[in-house]
């Protein structure tokens, strides 16, 4: 196993020095630092900007920063380290200094000590458990050979609050790990309650700099440009997570083939913070001799555990790590297949019987991909598990909407469809294409005939890529193309490969199963030429959905009103005769209220409109004016549906309902409303089809502009629109009074 770290952001480079503008640096205090909020509360600014470029190592007690746990990282002298016990132990410890060697880091793993495993049966924190669970951690990490991968959370100058980013920033191999830390000075309280005293902290001492690299990040941070070509975003955030994780030999190659991409990119530069050639070197050197032992078949394991063969399970990891495993997977499957004992796998007598059972209860298509691809993969057991199951129920929660044996085909249609149950269970297209073409020096073949320019490949990039991008539905298809060549110009040399816009016309057929092309003179890039527009095929398929429900929708004739309501019935419901506006500033809320009375005459006949207005003009206020406008017109027991995007603006809505008296008005957020009508799925993913579609009478939508694209087009499919009179949605912005568009 290996380990990945996360530091707290620093603008030399965690070289062991004072930041040399500590007040530039708002990062390392961020919400997303590390050690949590640890630098935000004890930093000392004024101290830190007396000292400002000086090493860590001349400085003692009230001068040591609350970085010490990362600022040493690529540090050349040891330093002191310290941490303050926290306000639960009741003052029953005493501040603590210890030594950081150099190029040391201090970890922690937060989701050992956070899971349910470490709780006792009341619920609580056992610490003695914690501190168990800490050891087993460390005892994967072995020194000399385990690799460290450090990187920083979010709050980084590359990450964005809409599209939140880790950052990679370098990697070295393990020399040691430092033992536990105790607080100095515990009450007998302390030491039988928090485990002796536990510090939150563990030296990892590391090779650098004769092994391993950083990226000098901060040599160019005012070179936007030169930043944009160097910084690395980990293909699969999973791995960065938690402070600190162990990740397997497959994810560390896909980490290192990133770091290549850096590396290429400092020697065209002429970057000479470190010799370049050498360290490609290394870096080259670790992918062959993690590919070495990865071996063929790192989801071999977890394709037995998924069969129930636990007694095989150990024996095989052990010929796996010994360079047989492909005489292992013969052996297994060759057991499975024909009963043919196999104890030195141990698959013999009532292990074999039971395990064989299992695999022969499988269909066909099961059995060959548990056989010919899963095996491949360095995938979790419940992950394994989804996509070789036919739940066709499960399979859909978690996106798998292809045959099981659709892979056996495509093997990218796992990482282009799976759906997890939260954001770090995903599968990432590095993680499939290392199955789908492993190293050349293990022997094996790729799955599927695969070519390096393979159609099936270049869909997958092209989805990625356009997956990367959030805030768009569609890209200009020349710049994805260029993005998915900087990405495979740096791979090894037998599975690098260049893609040309030719593809696109020779591969269609292939490609459009996923992606929409689209060209239309009306969007060019200023050259007055037509380009190709790529469309994920979902995305496009929920545009025209709401774009054809919402155009019916307002194609309809005016709503015929059985009773009349004037304008002046408008002032009346919206003027709020106990408002402290009436009095203080009457003229002006009397205007205000005109302005709403007209927004609302304005749109009360039209089946579809859409108000905004800045927060405080008194939406909220319409949007009861409304409803009590539709008692008056169509009786009291019209139908209603108010929703928000989120919890607290239903809440409010609901309160502002109660304060005016409005009863029997149904209140919820979209996402409980489509979980109602069987359009969620049990992992909060919305389901495309077969959810109740219904609605009725007015429908109000509280902040709409925040329901992104999937939401809005699954509400548009949960809708019975026949049966609905008219839609009126809200959004906020920055106009000064409520405008409406009819």
């Amino acid at each position: 196993m290996h380990l990945t770290a996360r530091l707290a952001w620093h603008d030399n480079g965690w070289n062991g020095t004072i930041c040399r503008q500590p007040e530039c640096n708002t990062y390392c205090v961020g919400s997303q630092s590390f050690p949590g909020d640890v630098i935000a509360r004890q930093r000392d600014i004024r101290r830190e900007m007396a000292n400002a470029g000086r090493p860590v190592a001349s400085l003692r007690g009230a001068d040591l920063p609350p970085c010490v746990y990362s600022v040493n990282a690529f540090g050349d002298d040891p330093i002191k380290g310290f941490s303050n016990p926290p306000g639960w132990m009741r003052g029953g410890a005493t501040r603590t200094e210890w030594d950081i060697p150099p190029a040391t880091v201090c970890v922690w793993p937060y989701e050992e000590v956070f899971s349910d495993a470490v709780k006792d049966n009341q619920g609580r924190y056992d610490n003695d458990a914690r501190a168990q669970k800490v050891e087993e951690f460390i005892a994967d990490i072995e020194a000399d050979t385990s690799l460290i991968f450090y990187y920083a959370n979010y709050s980084n100058p590359f990450s964005e609050d809409e599209h939140p980013r880790y950052v990679l920033l370098g990697v070295s191999r393990v020399r040691e790990i430092g033992p536990s830390l105790r607080y100095a000075d515990t009450t007998d309280y302390v030491r039988q309650r928090y485990a002796g005293g536990m510090i939150w902290a563990r030296n990892v001492t590391s090779h650098y700099p004769e092994q391993g690299l950083r990226l000098p990040y901060h040599r160019y941070r005012g070179d936007a440009e030169t930043l944009a070509r160097l910084v690395m975003f980990p293909e699969n955030p999973r791995v960065c997570k938690y402070g600190a994780r162990r990740i397997t030999d497959d994810d560390a190659i896909g980490l290192l083939e990133q770091f290549l991409n850096a590396v290429e990119e400092l020697r065209r530069i002429g970057d000479d913070s470190e010799n370049w050639d050498q360290r490609r070197e290394w870096l080259l050197g670790c992918i062959t001799e993690l590919w070495r032992r990865r071996g063929l078949y790192p989801g071999l394991p977890n394709v037995l555990r998924l069969l129930g063969a636990t007694d095989a399970v150990k024996p095989v990891i052990e010929s796996i790590n010994a360079g047989n495993a492909q005489q292992a997977h013969e052996d297994v499957f060759a057991a499975l297949d024909q009963g043919q004992e196999a104890p030195q796998i141990g698959l013999a007598g009532h292990a074999l019987k039971k395990a064989s059972r299992q695999w022969m209860l499988r269909t066909d298509a099961e059995r060959a991909l548990l056989t010919s691809l899963l095996p491949r993969l360095d995938l979790d057991l419940d992950q394994m598990r989804r996509i070789a199951s036919t739940d066709d129920r499960l399979r859909e929660t978690h996106g798998l909407t292809f045959a099981v044996g659709a892979p056996l085909h495509n093997p990218y249609l796992i990482c282009e469809s799976y759906f997890g149950d939260n954001p770090d269970d995903r599968i990432s297209w590095p993680t499939v294409d290392r199955g789908v073409l492993p190293s050349p020096e293990l022997g094996g073949t790729p799955c599927s005939d695969m070519e390096i320019d393979d159609a099936r490949r270049l869909r997958v990039l092209c989805v990625d890529e356009i997956g990367r991008e959030p805030n768009h539905t569609f890209q200009a298809s020349n710049r994805v193309l260029e993005r998915v060549n900087q990405r495979l110009e740096t791979l090894p040399e037998w599975k690098s490969t260049t893609f040309t816009e030719r593809y696109f016309d020779v591969d269609r057929k292939i490609l459009d199963e996923t992606l929409v092309f689209r060209s239309h003179p009306k969007v060019d890039e200023g050259d007055g030429n037509v380009h190709r527009w790529l469309y994920l095929r979902s995305v496009h398929e929920d545009e025209r959905e709401v774009e054809s429900a919402l155009a019916k929708l307002a194609g309809r004739p005016d709503i015929c009103l059985t009773r009349p309501f004037t304008e002046e019935q408008w002032k009346d419901n919206i003027l709020d005769p106990k408002s402290d506006l009436l009095a203080q500033a009457r003229e002006r809320y009397i205007g205000a209220v005109e302005g709403q009375a007209a927004a609302c005459y304005t749109i009360f006949r039209r089946p579809l409109a859409v108000v905004t207005g800045a927060a405080g003009t008194g939406k909220t206020t319409v949007v009861c004016a409304i409803i009590l406008a539709v008692r008056a017109t169509e009786g009291e027991g019209a139908s209603i549906t108010v929703m928000a995007p989120t919890g607290k603006a239903s809440d409010r809505l609901r309160t502002k309902l109660q304060q005016r008296e409005i009863e029997r008005v149904e209140t919820s957020t979209v996402h409980s409303y489509l979980a109602k009508e069987g359009w969620l799925n049990d992992n909060l993913t919305y389901r495309r089809r077969g959810g109740g579609r219904h609605g009725q009478g007015t429908i109000i939508v509280d902040e709409a502009s925040m329901l992104d694209l999937d939401l809005m087009a699954t509400f548009v499919r949960a809708i019975d629109w026949r049966a609905v009179r008219r839609l009126v949605c809200w959004r906020t912005n920055s106009l000064k009074n409520i405008q409406t568009v009819a």
